[in-house]
């Protein structure tokens, strides 16, 4: 190639700066044709700099809206999925209540035609698997948990929000014994005892039991009958703390095991004693406390009430007036 002449690399020069100068003023509006030569290499520089700031603002800008594109096909894809499975996880869960609901409804109903006895006897019945959604209705509830594994049944019930209901029955089969007898619970509601039927044993073998929120109880109700130990119905309650006594004790009562009894529990009994002062069954009834519990009531000091003179006195001494044997 034939060297060029100084004339044509002037010419040249001269096209490339006019190249130059118009495509500056074209993409930020800087006219360079009165800007003296010495300040020129400036304004390039600050032209090629907001230059690059154009180019960046309008990447980020194109690139946020390129991302906000993806997120939302991406979220709505995912969301997608997701409802998806919680749809699925929902159906299942409520096919579940629905087949928990119908088996429940048919066991009581069915299975134990308002009866109870033996309902839930037995190890296989557990925090976990006794889970009524419907009150339970028994006429006959003899060893209904017996030996069972349920430990909770208060806070069940309470969660639940259901019931469980002693009803009374005037038949010769439908009886209330041995409730609890030799299982493991601990903690049990408010129990009233029907008034139709005797009512022993109901807690015998509960070396578990801590606390029972009532136990309302009538005058003909038997607490202890005879030496048999299923006819003890705190026997072995080793770990009672709580158990708040309403209605009436006419029978013997016997709680010589339970050692931890508060002073509540203890004293909701004896004020539930029946009064026999002045009448042919004074001092045919006992109540057994652990000596402990006896040694508890007696710190009290006098805070009884005298039945007959309104005037305090000791428990012992409350006991003694409405004439019964303690021991």
């Amino acid at each position: 190639m034939a060297e060029r002449t100084l004339a044509q690399n002037v010419a040249q020069a001269k096209a490339d700066f006019k190249a130059i100068k118009d495509a500056i003023y074209s993409q930020v509006g800087y006219d360079l044709d009165n800007v003296p030569t010495n300040e020129y290499g400036n304004k390039v520089n600050d032209a090629c700099t907001e230059m690059y700031g154009i180019g960046r603002g309008d990447g980020i800008m194109e690139g946020y809206e390129n991302g906000k594109s993806e997120g939302i096909d991406e979220g709505y894809t995912s969301g997608k999925v997701d409802g998806i499975y919680e749809g699925i996880e929902q159906g299942i869960e409520q096919g579940r209540q629905a087949q928990r609901l119908e088996w429940w409804g048919k066991y009581l109903n069915n299975g134990l035609s308002g009866s109870g006895a033996g309902a839930f006897y037995g190890h296989r019945w557990t925090d976990d698997t006794f889970d009524p959604p419907f009150d339970i209705n028994a006429s006959n509830s003899s060893t209904m948990f017996g030996l069972s594994q349920i430990k909770d049944v208060r806070g069940i019930l309470a969660r639940n929000r259901v019931n469980l209901i002693f009803n009374d029955s005037t038949s010769y089969f439908n009886q209330h014994f041995n409730v609890f007898s030799n299982s493991a619970v601990v903690y049990l509601p408010y129990l009233k005892l029907p008034s139709t039927s005797a009512a022993y044993g109901w807690f015998s073998g509960c070396s578990k039991l801590k606390e029972v929120d009532g136990y309302e109880c009538l005058a003909r109700h038997a607490f202890e009958s005879g030496t048999s130990t299923n006819n003890k119905t705190f026997y072995n309650c080793t770990e009672l703390v709580h158990i708040i006594f309403h209605g009436t004790i006419g029978q013997s009562i016997n709680l010589q095991w339970s050692t931890k009894l508060d002073y509540e529990s203890a004293t909701s009994a004896l004020k539930c004693l029946k009064d026999f002062s002045g009448t042919e069954e004074g001092y045919t009834r006992m109540v057994i406390f652990a000596s402990s519990v006896w040694e508890m009531l007696a710190n009290y000091g006098d805070d009884a009430v005298h039945p007959l003179t309104g005037d305090p006195c000791t428990w012992a001494e409350y006991v003694d007036a409405i004439a019964w044997i303690k021991q």
